[in-house]
């Protein structure tokens, strides 16, 4: 039987385990999929108010909304209005998403295709997150700052990360959960398979690869700007000067003599 009336208390333990994650709505998500199994909670039951999981997480409002969004696009939550609202769980069990451990048993095709679906998805993510209402102003002000350090970077590995965060805070702030949900899983997959990616240093290739950092820092600002047609732009910018996964430059966990997946 469920029960509509009590709300899940937050330990300070979630609220450490979802800070443990880059992406805070990710983290909370994860965290709450975690309640309701070791909870043994079923449909119906409540987990609380929104408020209750801002101040039980320590986030902000649109954060917190990111990380319900995901949730009720997994189908594992229900959002209710009025006196007798909050947040409820529709069903029981999380669904199965697109793990690293997935593509860790796959070819290279994988990793390639990841790349290409995350290149073509790009600039749809800038729009959506170009013209979304109520972001957050700390990640705004991060996004410029990436690409303030994007325009200063030389081109390694480092400065690929903060490309991955960039995207992060992207997905973080855009509009559309689905596009969010699918962006997300495709760059944890990502990320957790490459270890390294051994850049062109000189040569046409290095231009091109200084223009696509260049071209993401472009795309960062515009985002941050909410300009949706500057967004929309330089995503199809980075899309066409981008040869990441193509050219046999990434060093994957496949690349590692046995043993040696887990750790980096």
């Amino acid at each position: 039987m469920s029960d509509e009336s009590s709300a899940q208390p937050l330990t300070a333990s979630m609220a450490d385990a979802a800070n443990s994650y880059e992406s805070a709505p990710e983290g909370i998500r994860r965290v709450l999929e975690t309640l309701i199994l070791e909870r043994g909670l079923e449909p119906g039951d409540r987990i609380g108010l929104k408020s209750d999981l801002q101040r039980g997480f320590g986030v902000a409002g649109p954060t917190i909304d990111t990380a319900l969004k995901l949730l009720v696009s997994d189908g594992l939550v229900t959002l209710r209005r009025g006196p007798e609202g909050g947040v409820f769980v529709a069903r029981s069990r999380p669904v199965l998403r697109l793990g690293s451990k997935q593509l860790w048993a796959k070819d290279a095709r994988s990793l390639g295709e990841n790349i290409e679906l995350r290149e073509a998805l790009g600039s749809l993510l800038g729009v959506s997150a170009a013209r979304a209402q109520d972001r957050d102003r700390d990640l705004l002000d991060e996004l410029v700052s990436l690409a303030d350090r994007l325009r200063a970077a030389d081109i390694s590995f480092d400065t690929q990360r903060l490309i991955w965060r960039g995207h992060r805070i992207l997905a973080e702030v855009a509009d559309s959960s689905t596009l969010c949900l699918i962006y997300l899983s495709l760059l944890d997959a990502a990320e957790a398979l490459i270890l390294e990616v051994e850049f062109p240093l000189a040569g046409i290739e290095a231009t091109r690869e200084r223009r696509r950092i260049d071209a993401h820092a472009d795309l960062f600002k515009a985002v941050a700007e909410g300009d949706v047609e500057l967004a929309r732009e330089y995503g199809e910018i980075v899309r066409v000067v981008s040869p990441l996964g193509r050219d046999g430059h990434l060093v994957t966990v496949a690349d590692l003599p046995p043993g040696r997946h887990q750790g980096g």
